[in-house]
């Protein structure tokens, strides 16, 4: 039990480790930020000027997956009995989908403004491709750290998980989603430097391909504190809630091009 806030981050710092979920975090983003380099390098973009918007744009990841964090935690912390703000926000985690809103919304504000009087739509593009190479290998310390772990389950490829001092068998889906992320960046990769007409919609093509998948995939969870309300989770309705937003947009940008024809 803690003490205090302070005692709580001193013990955090004291079980970190090289295989902790926030040691593949640091990979992820430094792995990131060597993949945006490259990549600015061979589309020819300003490397210089795409980095500290990348980094700046962590202050709106931060804030976005704190805020999810609590709001997708609330439910469970008060049906488990909690009563404290100060303790939901001390108990709650970080979400990826906060995390990933607030960086997407923090380089639309940060880019233009980087690269003015520039067409920013290839940084745009690489930074939405680099976004599932951060989380592929995000996930991967999921699995070590034994947190976003799938349902029940002994059969093929079942893994190990340790809850409340039992160890259990579970689906892997911190791995499937891994192993998609990682597939997801090669195909953006492919869209980069292939399809010009792909060009400057990165950003929605990737969202569309991770919230279907993530809708999917969030019926094999089976950890509870992610929240939900009725038979959903809490990211199946960010995921319903951002396909309906494409969609809209979409519509309204085909109704715009046919006015102006």
């Amino acid at each position: 039990m803690y003490n205090t806030r302070m005692d709580k981050i001193i013990e955090g710092f004291r079980s970190f480790h090289p295989l902790s979920y926030s040691a593949f975090a640091i990979y992820g983003i430094l792995v990131v930020y060597i993949a945006a380099i490259i990549l600015s390098r061979q589309k020819k973009v300003e490397w210089m000027r795409l980095i500290p918007a990348m980094i700046f744009s962590f202050v709106g990841l931060a804030i976005g997956a704190k805020l999810f964090g609590i709001i997708s935690y609330a439910t469970y912390y008060y049906q488990d009995g909690g009563t404290g703000i100060v303790e939901l926000y001390t108990r709650s985690g970080f979400v990826f989908y906060g995390g990933l809103l607030g960086y997407l919304l923090s380089l639309s504000f940060l880019l233009p403004r980087f690269f003015k009087g520039s067409d920013y739509s290839i940084p745009k593009d690489i930074a939405a491709a680099t976004i599932p190479l951060f989380h592929g290998i995000a996930r991967i310390g999921c699995f070590f750290g034994g947190c976003c772990y799938g349902l029940p389950y002994d059969g093929p490829l079942c893994i190990h998980v340790i809850i409340d001092g039992v160890e259990t068998t579970h689906f892997p889906v911190m791995l499937i989603e891994s192993a998609f992320n990682f597939l997801l960046f090669a195909a953006l990769l492919v869209l980069l430097f292939k399809f010009e007409r792909t060009r400057g919609k990165l950003t929605s093509i990737y969202l569309y391909s991770y919230s279907i998948f993530r809708f999917i995939i969030e019926f094999f969870r089976g950890d509870e504190v992610r929240g939900g309300f009725g038979p959903l989770s809490f990211s199946q309705y960010v995921s319903i809630i951002i396909l309906v937003c494409l969609i809209v947009s979409e519509v309204k940008a085909i109704k715009r091009r046919k006015a102006s024809a």
